[in-house]
């Protein structure tokens, strides 16, 4: 069970918060800054598929639909039959859902990367002495 965040203890997690995010700048092609998300996505899915096989391209190809939903852009409605639901002179308004197929595509990609993720996790966390 995971400790409890407490002002005895915030020093040392702030530590180990930074030493992890300096281990993370150090990544090739991040050049010693922050990166942002979509470069850990890319990351992640080059660990996923280093081959570049498919599962990389649908990780990536997820996230920027999954994004441009999350932050408005119009352009992830184009790769679907929009639904208008009113209209007013020079203006449509479409409705924004999810289908079935696209929720389970987001499924399956989370599921691959946390799969990978706990994998790696536990080869790293396992004792060397095993």
């Amino acid at each position: 069970m995971a400790a409890l965040l407490t002002p005895a203890n915030a020093a040392a997690t702030r530590t180990y918060v930074d030493t992890q995010v300096s281990k993370i700048e150090q990544i090739p092609g991040f050049e010693g800054r922050k990166p942002n998300d979509s470069e850990i996505i890319s990351k992640a899915a080059e660990y996923i598929d280093p081959e570049d096989s498919g599962a990389a391209h649908a990780l990536k190809l997820l996230w920027r639909i999954h994004s441009g939903h999350a932050h408005g852009l119009g352009w992830p409605q184009l790769l679907r039959q929009p639904e208008i639901v009113a209209s007013s002179p020079n203006i449509l308004y479409q409705r924004v859902k999810a289908d079935p197929d696209a929720i389970a595509q987001a499924i399956d990609s989370a599921t691959l990367a946390s799969d990978v993720a706990f994998r790696l996790y536990e080869q790293r966390s396992a004792s060397p002495h095993e």
